[in-house]
């Protein structure tokens, strides 16, 4: 039988009694707690440095109680499945809790070592499932980028460079991918403060300057790629929700900017030549 993958947590816990009960139910198993805050700011501190699989929450610690413990851990780390503790009767705190999308809830007095074991292993499948599935949805999308962005024409494919931006020129890959990123927080400033908008001529901007390097729409896909990554790996889940909303926009913008580029730069010197070289 293949043994269970390690399974780090984070107990998030302010009840020394409970914490060493929760070890206790734990020894022997693949799950292993790594790190104990005893409140919700120092279990926040401690997944901003460290990778945890998973989260074992009290509902009610000395600086945050019921619903909200729940929602702040959500709002600062979606990426962690968690799973949610109390030692009120599970009743309105329980609901309050569910509906902020906690991954399970256990009350204190009713769980066990093998529950809480089964629960942890559920809890930590189910994420990976879903990551499963967003990075899916992230690969379908790239390739619908990849069709729209590909080059129609024998002409057009004599207009990009043969090897990839990244690697024949790696210092202003890194500076297309900074500036994507900042493109994307700007954004997003805009679209939440409802404020003029410069990303529409800094996009035009940067197809005309990827143009000149004889950058293909694979280029800008991993462009686009690389500051999506940046930007999305500890974001909340609504924020990064709204990243891949502005980036959608931000990528299809600049596929067309650099299309015209290449129709006003080079495709009209391409026909002066293919005109030239008939008449010759």
């Amino acid at each position: 039988m293949t043994a269970n993958p390690r399974v780090s947590v984070l107990l998030i816990e302010d009840d020394a009694a409970w914490a060493l009960l929760v070890e206790e139910m734990l020894a022997g198993s693949a799950n292993v707690v790594d790190a104990h805050a005893h409140t919700l700011s120092e279990g926040l501190s401690w997944l901003s440095r460290d990778r945890f699989d998973v989260a074992l929450l009290d509902l009610n610690l000395p600086d945050s109680a019921g619903r909200d413990t729940l929602a702040r851990f959500r709002a600062e780390s979606a990426n962690v499945p968690v799973i949610v503790f109390s030692g009120e009767h599970a009743g309105d705190s329980a609901l309050q809790a569910l509906s902020v999308d906690g991954q399970d809830y256990l009350h204190k007095d009713r769980v066990d070592g093998p529950l809480l074991q089964r629960v942890i292993r559920y809890a930590v499948e189910r994420h990976r499932l879903h990551q499963m599935v967003e990075q899916a949805r992230s690969e379908r999308e790239l390739q619908s980028l990849e069709r729209l962005a590909s080059p129609a024409t024998a002409v057009t494919t004599q207009l990009y460079a043969n090897t990839a931006l990244k690697d024949v020129n790696p210092d202003a890959f890194a500076r297309f991918h900074a500036a994507y990123r900042e493109l994307l927080e700007q954004a997003l400033e805009e679209r939440t403060f409802q404020i003029e908008s410069t990303v529409a001529a800094r996009l035009v901007t940067m197809g005309e300057e990827l143009g000149r390097l004889r950058a293909s729409p694979r280029d800008l896909i991993e462009v686009h790629m690389a500051g999506m990554q940046t930007a999305t790996a500890q974001a909340p889940r609504a924020r990064r929700q709204a990243y891949l909303e502005e980036g959608r926009l931000l990528i299809l913008s600049l596929v067309g900017n650099l299309a015209s580029f290449y129709r006003t730069h080079y495709l009209a010197s391409y026909a002066g030549k293919s005109q030239a070289a008939t008449q010759g």
